[in-house]
């Protein structure tokens, strides 16, 4: 029964999704056996039931920061600025780090260091950096990036080279 209304009875998530399972596997055994998705029902269950779930993840991420690892200890307030902390000074930061690594190698698919690159794409290259090696470029501005320190100038020159990337990906030149 909940304590909260009187009257009703308490069903934890966890056991409603299992009921909600069992219960499309039993009204649609047919179905899903004719249309073969017993292994999209098999998925299903693991994300919700596993402790490897991108929910899971980030209540993890965000326990770790402090010395409660249930987060009905804290109070809404509470959980609200652990996991703002979380997603700002965490995981906003790795996954921009991640991005920045991508960029790094999309961008040497460019060719502009070998000179195998496209004239155009080269001649670009040189108009957004003049005679900064790429490279370097990408390597000195990351950290700056991830601080959110960078300089305005390097911004637009980081942008020049994500929008000529895009566009070389949409339309390769030869």
């Amino acid at each position: 029964m909940s304590r909260r209304y009187p009257g009703y009875t308490r069903v934890r998530v966890k056991d409603y999704k299992k009921a909600l399972i069992e219960t499309i596997k039993t009204d649609g055994r047919d179905l899903i056996r004719s249309m073969n998705l017993d292994h999209i029902l098999s998925d299903l269950e693991d994300r919700l039931f596993s402790s490897s779930s991108t929910c899971t993840k980030l209540v993890n991420g965000i326990l770790n920061t402090g010395r409660h690892q249930n987060p009905m200890k804290f109070t809404g307030e509470q959980f609200n600025e652990k996991a703002e902390a979380y997603f700002i000074n965490g995981l906003r930061k790795k996954q921009m780090a991640d991005g920045f690594t991508v960029l790094a190698k999309e961008l040497e698919t460019l060719g502009f260091q070998d000179g195998s690159g496209a004239p155009a794409v080269n001649a670009a290259v040189r108009s957004i950096l003049g005679n900064q090696d790429l490279d370097l470029f990408v390597a000195s501005v990351k950290q700056s990036f991830l601080d959110d320190t960078l300089p305005l100038e390097d911004i637009r020159k980081l942008i020049f080279l994500i929008i000529l990337y895009t566009g070389k990906e949409a339309r390769p030149c030869d």
